[in-house]
């Protein structure tokens, strides 16, 4: 290597790392991958499974980013078992990004210090009671009838057994 405009050669080391999710054999045979470069690259592999295929670290996982998220926000929050376990069943198509998103909106979206399935479910804006056969029917009328009373939606969700947020949701997509 010179610097521009100098004369003299600087010896360097270096290492290339790339990382694909392409099928580069196949990009060879198409002709969209240049096969001397393939060969430079191509010294050590390593396959990373996805985090679907590694479900044993999932809760690990969560709970890393629990503790810088809660360093983060000066919080103290923890994970029910339940929560953990329920995390491992999910496919995760956006990987390890995809899993700290959700343990963050958990964590700015509950409300106690642990959080809970109903702050999971909430979080990956799930609807567990209608999943355990239970779900009470929301009333669209029977809401507006309740905020013309004066009912705060703390007060409304809290009848309705759902959360605020739900409730938030539900009405902005039923306007």
């Amino acid at each position: 290597v010179m610097r521009v405009g100098g004369s003299k050669v600087i010896p360097v080391d270096v290492r290339i790392i790339a990382a694909t999710n392409q099928n580069l054999e196949k990009d060879i045979e198409e002709k969209k991958f240049r096969l001397d470069l393939y060969y430079r690259l191509d010294v050590l592999r390593i396959r990373v499974p996805a985090l679907r295929e590694r479900d044993g670290d999932i809760s690990l996982l969560a709970r890393i980013f629990l503790a810088n998220l809660n360093k983060e926000y000066g919080r103290n929050k923890g994970f029910d078992k339940e929560v953990l376990h329920y995390l491992t069943t999910l496919p995760w198509p956006g990987n390890i990004r995809q899993l700290n998103n959700i343990v963050e909106r958990m964590v700015l979206l509950s409300e106690g210090r642990i959080i809970t399935m109903e702050d999971a479910a909430e979080a990956l804006e799930l609807d567990i009671h209608a999943e355990k056969g239970t779900a009470k029917k929301i009333d669209m009328e029977q809401i507006e009838g309740l905020l013309s009373e004066g009912k705060s939606y703390a007060e409304i969700a809290e009848l309705l057994g759902v959360s605020r947020s739900t409730l938030w949701r539900y009405r902005r997509n039923k306007k």
